[in-house]
């Protein structure tokens, strides 16, 4: 006899199925956590649909919807990023309109406590230490918080990541969900009326550049792929401190950490001096609180690359682009 259990709460499955302590303890056979699609698996579930859109648009909508196929069924043929995103989730009928508030209740019993969690989250795009949520939700230690970051880590809303020169103890909890992050950013309270309006003003700058790094983030293998160090042992985190912040680092097995800038833009990035000097402020402090004596390689990820001037060419050692992540 073969027995197959599927489902999409993800508490449940692992309360009673994964972590059963009855009938069914240690007797799986194997476990699958279906998990969404990563932006080339996404280009290839729109060309199959026969839908065109550039990488930019690509890049654009997984950032608003992420890769979760449901979400994407729903994408029409002829419409442009603005239309789309229109139609989905900022008009009061939209498929996604309401799609948030159904998730979690259908996901998670008592979902107020996994929804106030993912807010909390949400508010602090560099993460929270687990005190530093519980202080937030202004909750005791124990209360059932660690099985809430479980079960939303294995549903995959959040992401459980070691700041570099920490230990396991001092993991940080990120949101990275992007339809919960754009949910929470431009449809919980006033939702403009039209994508396209909002589209590069500055809160959608500044919304667009967070959201680029989570999918780089995701991406990482990719970033690795196209630095030529996918064969060597790596390992990905961040970097916290008081004066100065970076949001994704490579920890190589062959003698470097490479510090990785993320930066999404219309036209090819421009370095000034000014930002030059922040740069290399920011990897003196980096090397003189954490004390490396590995090199530091400063890479840029980047939706259309550099602006090759002088002060590129002074501090920059590779650069990558968003068609990298797609291969």
């Amino acid at each position: 006899m073969i027995l197959i259990v599927c489902g999409s709460a993800a508490s449940w499955m692992l309360r009673r199925i994964v972590n059963a302590k009855g009938g069914l303890h240690d007797r799986l056979t194997q476990t699958i956590r279906l998990l969404p699609f990563s932006l080339p698996e996404t280009r290839d579930f729109f060309l199959e649909r026969r839908l065109s859109l550039t990488t930019r648009d690509l890049v654009e909508l997984y950032m608003v919807l992420g890769g979760v196929p449901h979400y994407l069924d729903h994408v029409e043929r002829g419409l442009s990023v603005a239309q789309i995103v229109d139609r989905l989730c900022l008009h009061k009928d939209g498929a996604l309109a309401n799609e948030f508030e159904r998730l979690f209740a259908s996901l998670f019993g008592e979902d107020e406590q996994y929804v106030a969690v993912v807010r909390a989250l949400s508010k602090k795009r560099r993460g929270l230490s687990r005190n530093e949520l519980l202080e937030a939700l202004h909750l005791p230690s124990g209360g059932g918080v660690s099985t809430i970051l479980e079960n939303l880590e294995q549903g995959g809303f959040i992401t459980a990541t070691v700041p570099f020169g920490r230990t396991a103890r001092d993991q940080f909890f990120r949101l990275t969900d992007e339809f919960s992050l754009f949910h929470l950013k431009w449809m919980a309270s006033a939702r403009p009326k039209s994508w396209q309006k909002v589209q590069n003003t500055p809160p959608w700058h500044a919304w667009a550049g967070l959201a680029f790094e989570s999918v780089c983030l995701e991406h990482a293998s990719a970033v690795e792929r196209a630095l030529g160090i996918s064969g060597v042992r790596t390992n990905v985190s961040a970097w916290l401190h008081d004066d100065a912040q970076i949001d994704m680092l490579i920890d190589r097995a062959d003698g470097v950490v490479s510090v990785v800038e993320i930066k999404f833009t219309n036209e090819p990035f421009l370095i000034t001096r000014k930002y030059a000097g922040l740069l290399r402020h920011k990897i003196a402090a980096f090397r003189a609180r954490t004390g490396l004596k590995k090199a530091i390689h400063l890479v840029f990820v980047t939706s259309y690359g550099i602006v090759p001037n002088q002060h590129a060419r002074d501090i920059v050692d590779a650069e990558v682009t968003m068609d990298a992540l797609f291969h």
